[in-house]
Protein backbone atom coordinates (compact mmCIF):
# COMPACT_ATOMS: atom_id res chain seq x y z
CA UNK A 1 0.00 0.00 0.00
CA UNK A 2 1.13 3.41 -0.96
CA UNK A 3 0.69 6.49 1.59
CA UNK A 4 0.29 8.95 -0.90
CA UNK A 5 -3.07 10.58 -0.97
CA UNK A 6 -5.37 10.06 -3.78
CA UNK A 7 -5.31 12.45 -6.12
CA UNK A 8 -7.83 15.27 -6.80
CA UNK A 9 -10.41 15.54 -9.47
CA UNK A 10 -11.07 18.99 -10.81
CA UNK A 11 -15.18 19.12 -10.71
CA UNK A 12 -15.28 20.27 -14.40
CA UNK A 13 -13.91 17.15 -15.28
CA UNK A 14 -16.46 15.18 -13.07
CA UNK A 15 -19.16 17.36 -14.75
CA UNK A 16 -18.00 15.88 -18.17
CA UNK A 17 -18.25 12.79 -17.82
CA UNK A 18 -21.54 13.00 -16.05
CA UNK A 19 -24.42 12.21 -18.42
CA UNK A 20 -26.55 15.16 -19.22
CA UNK A 21 -29.17 13.76 -18.04
CA UNK A 22 -28.15 12.81 -15.06
CA UNK A 23 -26.61 16.41 -14.57
CA UNK A 24 -30.43 17.84 -14.76
CA UNK A 25 -32.28 15.58 -12.65
CA UNK A 26 -29.34 16.26 -10.06
CA UNK A 27 -30.01 20.16 -10.42
CA UNK A 28 -33.59 20.22 -10.75
CA UNK A 29 -33.89 17.78 -7.59
CA UNK A 30 -31.79 20.73 -5.88
CA UNK A 31 -33.44 23.57 -7.55
CA UNK A 32 -36.81 22.45 -8.92
CA UNK A 33 -37.69 22.93 -12.47
CA UNK A 34 -38.87 26.36 -12.69
CA UNK A 35 -37.62 26.98 -16.05
CA UNK A 36 -40.06 27.09 -18.71
CA UNK A 37 -40.66 24.65 -21.55
CA UNK A 38 -38.79 26.74 -24.64
CA UNK A 39 -41.34 24.71 -27.22
CA UNK A 40 -44.68 25.71 -25.42
CA UNK A 41 -46.80 28.46 -27.17
CA UNK A 42 -46.53 31.82 -25.22
CA UNK A 43 -50.27 32.76 -23.67
CA UNK A 44 -51.02 35.16 -21.47
CA UNK A 45 -49.78 38.53 -21.00
CA UNK A 46 -51.08 42.00 -22.99
CA UNK A 47 -52.46 42.11 -26.76
CA UNK A 48 -50.10 44.05 -29.59
CA UNK A 49 -52.44 47.34 -29.17
CA UNK A 50 -51.84 47.59 -24.94
CA UNK A 51 -48.36 46.90 -26.28
CA UNK A 52 -48.86 50.19 -28.91
CA UNK A 53 -50.47 52.06 -26.58
CA UNK A 54 -47.61 52.22 -23.73
CA UNK A 55 -45.17 52.48 -26.51
CA UNK A 56 -42.20 54.58 -24.59
CA UNK A 57 -42.12 57.77 -26.63
CA UNK A 58 -38.47 57.49 -27.94
CA UNK A 59 -39.98 54.23 -29.66
CA UNK A 60 -42.11 56.19 -31.90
Amino acid sequence: MSDEPAPVTDSADEASAEPRWRRRARLDAVFGDESPDPEAPRTGGHGGDWYRENRPPHHS
